[in-house]
């Protein structure tokens, strides 16, 4: 699992014993938005994955899907990454079943200095993310009472060519760069080649990837 914080994050492993994962879990949620005293950091997200079989303690492979929770304890925001029947890794949103209903993401959830917006169902808490994460910790899975709204900019497959497309420009740019003297005071724009991060512009969440649960 990963936690994130305000000045950085790091990964340690689920306990092998149901009781201690359990404990573990909603610890870490429970503490989403609080401020620790003797280091001044504040707890943003929470996610858990699976890693392969055979992984070493001491190893923390990238994976592509996984839970996370984000902003406080009181208010925050669950996204689940998951591989569709199509093989392609898609990330939603969990809500309760009425927010298939709800027409717009009007509701603000606050994870740091950063903010996501969500739909009014799908503002949850901590204790509601306890209950999806040790279900997803047990079955890899969402519970069908729940509702899971696709964000399609942050599909693999788009994020891949997204990626792309930004490294040709790149290398197009810099083709042109070297193969054309440039007058004084011209500008050669560089695209940039990051992709797309959700919580990423300053406390870092380097795009919700990627934890490491064991399990």
């Amino acid at each position: 699992m990963r936690n994130v914080t305000s000045k950085g994050g790091f990964v340690f492993w689920l306990s092998d014993d149901p009781t201690k994962t359990a404990q573990q879990i909603r610890i870490n949620l429970d503490a989403l938005g609080s401020i620790d005293d003797e280091f001044g950091t504040q707890d943003l997200a929470f996610s858990i994955y699976r890693v392969p079989v055979g992984t070493e303690y001491d190893e923390f492979p990238h994976t592509e899907e996984w839970i996370q929770a984000a902003g406080t304890a009181q208010s925050l925001t669950v996204e689940v990454k998951k591989r569709d029947e199509d093989g392609v890794c898609r990330l939603y949103t969990i809500g309760r079943l009425n927010a298939a209903a709800e027409p717009s993401e009007s509701e603000t959830i606050t994870v740091g200095r950063n903010t996501t917006k969500v739909r009014p169902a799908e503002v949850l808490t901590a204790q509601d993310a306890v209950d999806l994460f040790q279900h997803y910790h047990a079955h890899n899975t969402v519970p069908e009472e729940w509702h899971l709204r696709l964000q399609p900019e942050f599909s693999d497959d788009l994020v891949a060519a997204q990626l792309a497309q930004e490294q040709a420009e790149t290398a197009a740019t810099a083709s042109v760069s070297n193969d054309t003297q440039t007058s004084p005071g011209a500008v050669v724009d560089q695209a940039s080649a990051a992709a797309p991060s959700k919580y990423a512009q300053s406390e870092q969440h380097e795009d919700q990837q990627h934890r490491a649960d064991g399990a």
